[in-house]
């Protein structure tokens, strides 16, 4: 085909922008092509000899992709974030309801007026339920393992040595290092005794009463959730005997008689067959 017989067009793109371009269309082609601008003008090219519309239209009105779908991609993302965290907090908690971690708790006890360690100090140490017991070493110490829940109200000790005041802690926040100061005080004409209820499996018993009688004075008090009484500042400062009395769901028992020891631990354990006590030694693994 010769330059003469190549089919052009001139296309006008927006008007005001002249732009010229050379459109090679094989077979006999001819017209011209306006995008923008007039849209009215329309060209007839002739393709295998039959006429044929070019399509019209306006090329800056393209349809533009919609904002919706980055938007909507965004918020499925979101939740998705959001129900890994609520997965991985619930399986924190189960494992840590299933899985307690455990922990060293190191008592040291001393003499608060001088400071010496205090040996052979016998230690009880109650956690959410659970009883151990130990007895410091020549550094006065006495290290315990104990597994910690999830939640709990702090543990409690009982702390007693020969020649000094017994001492109960309640409500003890283990700190960071494990270590837990307990100072003793000499003993005075003032003493305390603490009474520990057990059941006949030997667990804590809690919510029962104790009624404690020496010398026609009455005392009375109730076990803890450790089962753990105390009576204190009794004018006690060697053996007496008294009467004790002990009431408690499912349990009753008569007065006996035995002999307090000023500034110990009484360990009791209730015989609901017999309507009795016996006296069992506190600190006994």
């Amino acid at each position: 085909m010769s330059d003469e017989q190549k089919p052009s067009s001139q296309v006008d793109i927006n008007g005001d922008r002249n732009l010229a371009a050379d459109i090679h269309i094989s077979g006999n082609v001819s017209g011209d092509v306006i995008i923008g601008g007039d849209k009215s003008q329309t060209s007839s090219p002739q393709e295998g000899g039959q006429d044929a519309t070019l399509p019209q239209g306006d090329l800056t009105n393209r349809p533009t992709p919609s904002r919706a779908i980055p938007i909507i991609v965004g918020l499925l993302g979101l939740v998705g974030v959001v129900g890994l965290c609520l997965l991985a907090t619930l399986g924190y908690r189960w494992s840590a309801t299933i899985f307690t971690p455990e922990t060293e708790v190191v008592v040291r006890v001393s003499a608060e007026a001088d400071g010496a360690a205090i040996a052979r100090s016998r230690v009880l140490l109650f956690l959410n339920g659970t009883r151990q017991v130990g007895s410091t070493d020549s550094t006065g110490t006495a290290t315990f393992t104990v597994s910690l829940p999830q939640e709990t109200t702090g543990l409690s000790l009982v702390v007693e040595a020969e020649g000094y005041q017994i001492e109960e802690l309640q409500g003890i926040q283990i700190p960071v290092d494990g270590l837990l100061n307990v100072r003793l005080r000499r003993s005075t004409e003032a003493a305390d005794v603490v009474v520990l209820v057990l059941d006949e499996t030997l667990t804590a018993l809690a919510g029962a009463e104790v009624v404690l009688l020496i010398g026609g004075d009455t005392y009375s008090q109730v076990s803890d959730s450790n089962g753990l009484v105390t009576f204190s500042d009794l004018s006690l400062v060697s053996p007496l005997e008294a009467q004790l009395h002990i009431q408690a769901p499912n349990y009753q028992t008569d007065y006996q008689t035995l002999t307090l020891q000023p500034n110990t631990t009484l360990g009791l354990r209730l015989d609901p067959a017999a309507n009795a006590f016996e006296r069992v030694d506190a600190f006994a693994p």
